[in-house]
């Protein structure tokens, strides 16, 4: 589904057997709708999905999911999408090349996570603005 022309990703019903996503270079997408109806979903690629702004909250429900990779989600960055409660996601890729994004200060990760990149993401710590991010102890 990679340079696909959908604003909104919705699925129609449920696909047990789907274990990878890719949405790659799908610029015109805005919206994912329920994610959940892929309980089996290992990798979630949203490369270069600049117009997303919004994943349902029940990515969160995905137990498989271990792999997302959100670089050049800029808008979907901004919304300060919070992960806590992702588990058991592994690897998790942010990129972006917007300088609007350095107002995000508070990271929620899930404690499950082995590997994180975070690349041209302008983050800042300050006196008046910490940056600090909320995990387990054993990222790696």
């Amino acid at each position: 589904m990679s340079y696909s022309c959908l604003e909104v990703f919705e699925l129609p019903m449920v696909l047990p057997s789907l274990q990878i996503l890719n949405l790659k270079d799908s610029h015109k997408l805005l919206e994912i709708h329920n994610i959940s109806r892929l309980p089996n979903l290992e990798t979630l690629i949203l490369w270069n999905c600049h117009s997303l702004v919004h994943v349902c909250e029940t990515i969160r429900l995905l137990n498989s999911l271990a792999l997302l990779n959100m670089t050049g989600c800029e808008k979907l960055w901004k919304n300060s999408w919070k992960m806590q409660n992702t588990n058991p996601l592994k690897e998790l890729k942010v990129s972006t090349s917007d300088e609007q994004v350095t107002g995000q200060s508070t990271f929620s990760l899930p404690p499950s996570l082995q590997q994180l990149f975070l690349n041209d993401c302008y983050l800042q710590s300050t006196d008046s603005s910490p940056l600090s991010f909320s995990i387990q102890s054993f990222l790696h």
